[in-house]
């Protein structure tokens, strides 16, 4: 935390606070700067969680589990959503869907769930 004051001309003060939040312990979080992602009706979309997750320095996202993929409206299919690797998954939007939707999937940086240095 940064305490500061601040002094104008006449005298009068001003005090405030900054808290900056330390980043060793920051867990994975999308990348406002790569969403909303885009995909085509009909056609995989591949999300490579490198590209659309930001991990600590020297961490790597992984999916929980594949029962941890959601696909909102749009997905006729239990395959519309598959986990490729523990770093990628593919949504099939329904090839008629047109319109936003909702992917939600859980991640940890860790070299397992069990680690426990991975948050």
């Amino acid at each position: 935390m940064l305490l500061y004051t601040i002094t104008d001309r006449d005298g009068g003060t001003a005090r405030a606070a900054i808290f900056v939040p330390g980043v060793a312990n920051v867990p994975p979080a999308l990348n406002p700067e790569k969403v909303p992602a885009k995909a085509k009706a009909g056609q995989p979309l591949r999300i490579d969680l490198s590209d659309y997750v930001l991990a600590r320095r020297g961490h790597s996202p992984k999916l929980t589990s594949r029962e941890s993929l959601k696909a909102g409206t749009g997905a006729s299919s239990d395959q519309a959503i598959t986990m490729v690797s523990d770093t990628v998954f593919e949504f099939t939007p329904d090839a008629s869907f047109y319109g936003p939707t909702t992917l939600a999937f859980g991640v940890h940086d860790g070299e397992s769930l069990d680690d426990p240095n991975g948050l």
